[in-house]
């Protein structure tokens, strides 16, 4: 059953890449197998962080138990206001750390005394939630939009 449960959300992952769809997968499981468990929601979010991050040549450098670390190109982030999503990082959580090097911009998250799983703050940045609308500007560039 659990094979079957992470499959559907890998084929969520391969069609669709918005945080409202995946919660309605998540929801169907629910409804179909009863409850889900804590690892499968959060197994179902990193894969669409996954995705997401791939989609937009957003790198993740370095995940481990202390920390995970964002690096984001010029082509990424001269669309975005650095100072807003600093600001509004820090209303997330104060474990966010941004940093300028080499041309890109590396955004850390101190994993050590957070209250929940590193991947739901890394989703609430809003350079995440607005990820869509940065897919739609920029689908012209994205190689994996180039067939559609």
């Amino acid at each position: 059953m659990c094979k079957y449960k992470k499959r559907k959300i890998r084929e969520h992952n391969k069609r669709s890449d918005k945080v409202k769809e995946l919660n309605e997968v998540l929801s169907e499981i629910r409804d179909r197998f009863g409850m889900t468990n804590k690892e499968l929601e959060i197994y179902a979010h990193e894969k669409y962080l996954e995705k997401l991050l791939m989609i937009t040549n957003i790198k993740l450098l370095e995940n481990d138990n202390l920390k995970s670390v964002l690096k984001l190109k010029k082509e990424v982030f001269e669309d975005i206001n650095i100072e807003e999503l600093f600001v509004e990082s820090t209303k997330i959580t104060t474990k966010f750390n941004f940093q300028y090097k080499g041309g890109s911009i590396l955004i850390t998250l101190l994993k050590a005394t957070l209250e929940k799983n590193y991947i739901y703050y890394l989703e609430d940045l809003q350079l995440i939630k607005n990820i869509n609308s940065w897919i739609e500007k920029n689908k012209s560039k994205l190689t994996m939009f180039k067939n559609e």
